[in-house]
């Protein structure tokens, strides 16, 4: 299973990251929603855990567009 992680805070993303790789899953790891959307278009994900609070674009908008 790939799993896409958008959080901005790095202690939290590190550690989300680390946990899900140690249990034996793919995880990119996206630091804005611009970046998630990069990744996106270049990768299939079976999951992403996406945070609403994002520097550039809220996660709720990244996630309409993503549904659109």
């Amino acid at each position: 299973m790939r799993i896409l992680i958008v959080e901005d805070t790095p202690d939290v993303g590190e550690a989300i990251v680390a946990w899900l790789s140690r249990v034996g899953y793919a995880v990119d790891w996206q630091m804005t929603g611009e970046g998630a959307r990069d990744a996106l278009n270049v990768q299939s994900y079976d999951l992403i855990i996406l945070d609403v609070m994002l520097p550039d674009i809220d996660g709720f908008t990244l996630l309409g567009q993503l549904r659109a």
